[in-house]
């Protein structure tokens, strides 16, 4: 029995090749876009009411703390339970029910470990939870159920492996209890059952052993070397966090790969927020579901509708509002289960001459004085230009707090320290959504005015894309660039170049096609109706591996500075990525060799080992010579691995 066995598995890891790969190969897909592994239970959660139970989510490598973000939900309702983000659990955005109950074991996070504790259990518990984790690129997920069990309950478990141990050493056996009731309530006892084993390995034994692991050795580096020889590559995009102005529109990307795009797919893009979660857009029974939008996304929310066929289920978000802050999330089912997700963040911020600040942070408004004017007979105020309210007064030789408006009481400031050399710029603290507008500093001398400066403060959005999907060559992509304000149409110019190729330009209110590189000509488009709004984003039709390379997008409009942004598309092995990391070219390189000199070699050698394990006893020559036509006739031809594998079985099973 034991010699069937081995020839079974042997046959099964050396058979027909084309066949092997076929099959391999559909398991290499489902591993290569999976994403991270993620780890749970094998089973429901059974605990009783009150107590507290553990909720395992793990994974096996480790991951950096930075961008990690991992987030616990109920997938019946799409409660937000816990989430870990910017390095920290975010209490303060858990569901109100799981506050003060549900807590990371955050000195483990670093080490892959994301369970989950829940205290003082409810029967309103019950039910399925949802641990995804996002690192840059990868993504995964686990789903646990909990049991409520409202009756006592005692279960007594052990380890369900062998304990061995020589004689004088000191041994442990595991015995725990789990359940509510008190320890004064039971009675724990221990008996012993003797008994002695006594293990010998054989030389035949041995060869089976050596056997079995140049055997899982040859079908490991097969795997890898179908993988390294796979030349399935895809584009992953860098550098892509982005401003945009509120009443602007932005593209938030989404990459379905190829193998999940079955009849039944359905997409769906859902905003998250403290309070609340919103469907944004949905695909599902192969078109848009637009009668499901909530209202406010309704004829703002779109997919690339052309696109979808390719796997680009990118979000356009138009005529952007305050309220549009969240997290937005795109999740890919088959059937009912998630096999996909993305992410991307809108974060309200105050936009200001290029610079972003945060709500609740503070800035300085310029406003620079010759020296000169310095006398007691100078007055300079700020006003805002839209309202008039007075910011902030420096009169008769100090700040007059007294007649600010009190919207900008103890909020505004000048730079004390400062004035004496001319230095009025204004600080704003604790900024507010409402302090967006224009700003006027006004410098008076004798009552009239001898300068004037303004400088705007806009609210917008900074876009956070928590990881990115590597896009398979002959999709399409969109490469952000986006301006923080509104851009005038009169003067302005718009061009996309990679190094000394003008991938694409727009002048003189079109789109100029003609002067496009021939290698992105039909490929390279802007979104033409957005231009105004400040979205010169460029959409890429059907990728090429020599898409590669840094893109820039330059602005450049009547009144104002050129602004410009680089874009960098990485060329990457969808395979090959996944398996040896971040391994030099060289390295690389020398493993390919490796593992095709062993795909050749590995086989003759478990050959010989199936000789002098099971040949040696009897009819050894003739399994010898039979053996030696079989490797040298699968040395000549890979294509009748198949029969020889069938040919060497019989022979060995016959003796």
């Amino acid at each position: 029995m034991q010699v069937l066995t081995v020839i079974i598995v042997f046959f099964f890891l050396t058979t027909n090749q084309a066949v092997f790969h076929f099959s391999l190969s559909l398991s290499v897909w489902t591993i290569l876009f999976s994403g991270l592994t993620v780890r749970g239970p094998s089973g429901p959660l059974v605990a009783p009411l009150g107590s507290s139970v553990v909720l395992p989510c793990s994974v096996d490598q480790l991951l950096s703390v930075e961008d990690l973000e991992v987030e616990w939900r109920r997938t019946d309702s799409d409660t937000l339970v816990h989430l870990f983000q910017d390095g920290e659990s975010q209490t303060g955005v858990q569901q109100q029910d799981y506050q003060d109950r549900a807590h990371f074991f955050t000195e483990e996070i670093q080490r892959g470990n994301f369970s989950l504790r829940l205290d003082d259990l409810r029967a309103e518990d019950e039910g399925q939870y949802t641990c995804t984790v996002y690192s840059q690129q990868e993504s995964g997920e686990t789903v646990i159920e909990i049991k409520v069990n409202d009756v006592e309950r005692l279960r007594v478990s052990g380890s369900s492996r062998s304990v061995s141990a020589s004689v004088g050493e000191d041994v442990t056996l595991s015995c725990s209890v789990d359940s509510h009731i008190t320890p004064e309530d039971f009675e724990v006892s221990v008996s012993r059952v003797l008994s002695c084993l006594y293990h010998g390995f054989s030389v035949l034994h041995i060869m089976v052993l050596i056997l079995c692991i140049s055997a899982s050795g040859s079908a490991l580096l097969l795997f890898c070397l179908i993988y390294c020889r796979s030349s399935t590559k895809g584009l992953i995009l860098q550098n892509s966090n982005t401003n945009v102005h509120l009443g602007g529109s932005v593209v938030l990307p989404c990459h379905v790969p190829p193998n999940l795009l079955t009849e039944d797919l359905k997409v769906e893009w859902r905003k998250t927020t403290k309070n609340s979660v919103t469907l944004v857009h949905l695909y599902e029974d192969g078109q848009c579901q637009t009668e499901k939008q909530q209202q406010d996304y309704k004829e703002r929310a779109h997919f690339l509708t052309d696109h979808i066929k390719h796997g680009n289920f990118s979000l356009r978000l138009d005529k952007l509002t305050a309220e549009d802050e969240g997290q937005y999330t795109c999740r890919v089912y088959n059937k009912s289960d998630c096999v996909f997700s993305a992410k991307a963040k809108l974060t309200l911020k105050i936009l200001m001459s290029g610079k972003v600040i945060s709500l609740g942070g503070s800035v300085d408004l310029p406003c620079q004085v010759k020296k000169s004017l310095l006398e007691n007979n100078l007055k300079v105020e700020w006003r805002r230009a839209d309202s008039e309210n007075l910011v902030h007064l420096y009169e008769d030789g100090k700040s007059q707090t007294d007649k600010q408006h009190k919207d900008y009481h103890k909020r505004a400031h000048f730079l004390k320290k400062k004035i004496k050399d001319g230095n009025f710029s204004l600080r704003l603290k604790k900024l507010r959504a409402g302090d967006e507008g224009i700003y006027r500093c006004k410098v008076y001398r004798d009552q009239n005015c001898v300068r004037s400066a303004n400088e705007e403060l806009k609210l917008g959005f900074t876009v956070k894309h928590s990881h990115h999907t590597t896009i398979h060559l002959g999709a399409s992509m969109v490469l952000p660039c986006y301006n923080d304000k509104p851009s005038r149409m009169e003067g302005l110019k718009v061009e996309w170049r990679k190094k000394d190729f003008l991938v694409h330009l727009y002048e003189d209110g079109e789109s100029r096609t003609d002067e496009q590189h021939q290698d992105y000509q039909d490929r390279a488009h802007f979104f033409t109706e957005h231009i105004k709004d400040g979205n010169f984003s460029l959409r890429l039709d059907k990728l090429r591996a020599e898409d590669e390379g840094q893109y820039t997008c330059t602005v450049h409009s009547r009144g104002n500075r050129p602004f410009s942004i680089n874009i960098n598309l990485v060329l990457k092995l969808l395979v090959l990525d996944k398996i040896i990391g971040k391994l030099s070219q060289r390295i690389s390189t020398l493993f390919r060799v490796l593992a095709s000199i062993t795909f050749d070699v590995l086989p003759s050698l478990q050959f010989i080992l199936l000789f002098y394990a099971f040949g040696s006893a009897r009819g050894g020559e003739f399994t010898f010579l039979h053996l030696q036509l079989i490797i040298d006739q699968m040395l000549l031809s890979k294509a009748t691995v198949t029969t020889s594998c069938l040919a060497v079985g019989v022979i060995i099973f016959n003796v």
